[in-house]
């Protein structure tokens, strides 16, 4: 939702976004690091920037014994499957350029303090970029124009870009090779695998712990591309995510610590804390 306000004068000036979906929604990378590095993990936010599509599933697994003489079977519960989630978001290029976006603003961020998580939210905080692929794909693009027709009726100069442009389509190419790297492991230090992945939107997703199974980046054509970069101007992404709950092998407490990822049982459910949901801390 936004609501246009008006100035002292009375004209409309600006909206105010009551949403703020990009910082309550997102996806959280959690990478592993070594003990010496100090920190844990490195945490790398993907916000949604637009309302996911999220479903959900879960199986449970039965022995079935067929008893003589009686007319239906009998079950015995011996195991549930991992929570399955289906997230569908979408990055549009023009959207995005309306949003503070910096490379710099998630990658200050990589840290496990909880301080430094709060700071990442902070929408005024100033950051800085340096020059990376939307700025080297514009000066190519300018280049190959100038190479190909009169200068004369070249009518921007690479100078001209503007540079919220190329910081959207730097953090916007940073999103896709996060998305990425969900499947891989550490190349250098194979024993460090893919990143765990928490899943946070609204009441129902509260910091879920997943790993990914695969993921699916695809471009909608009829949004067109960026003419300077052909950078796509919609890129849709289905990911499939299996919820992993190990925590430390203790009981389940909400929004505590390492116990959050811990196993829980329709106890938690029908009693305090009343959810199953690790909890944002």
């Amino acid at each position: 939702m936004k609501i246009l306000t008006k100035d002292q004068k009375g004209e409309t000036d600006h909206h105010i976004d009551f949403r703020l979906l990009e910082q309550r929604s997102r996806l959280e990378f959690n990478y592993p690091r070594d003990a010496a590095a100090g920190d844990a993990f490195v945490a790398v936010f993907l916000p949604f920037y637009e309302n996911p599509i999220i479903a959900e599933s879960k199986s449970a697994n039965y022995a079935e014994y067929d008893v003589l003489g009686r007319s239906s079977s009998l079950f015995a519960y011996t195991s549930s499957k991992a929570r399955k989630f289906k997230v569908d978001l979408q990055y549009t290029l023009p959207h995005l350029l309306q949003m503070d976006m910096t490379q710099s603003r998630f990658k200050n961020y990589f840290t496990t303090t909880e301080d430094a998580k709060n700071e990442f939210f902070d929408i005024g905080k100033p950051t800085t970029v340096p020059q990376t692929q939307a700025q080297k794909l514009f000066e190519e693009y300018s280049q190959i124009f100038t190479d190909v027709n009169d200068v004369s009726k070249l009518l921007f100069s690479v100078e001209e870009f503007p540079a919220q442009t190329i910081k959207c389509i730097d953090t916007l190419l940073f999103f896709v090779n996060v998305l990425r790297s969900s499947v891989y492991n550490n190349a250098i230090n194979p024993l460090q695998g893919p990143p765990l992945v928490r899943l946070t939107h609204g009441s129902m997703y509260q910091s879920i712990p997943c790993i990914v199974r695969n993921y699916d980046i695809s471009v909608d054509e009829q949004a067109g591309y960026h003419v300077e970069t052909l950078t796509p101007n919609r890129i849709k992404v289905s990911i499939e995510l299996n919820e992993v709950r190990a925590g430390n092998f203790g009981y389940f407490e909400k929004a505590t610590g390492v116990s959050r990822d811990n196993l829980a049982g329709w106890e938690s459910v029908i009693g305090e804390p009343y959810s199953i949901d690790s909890g944002v801390l």
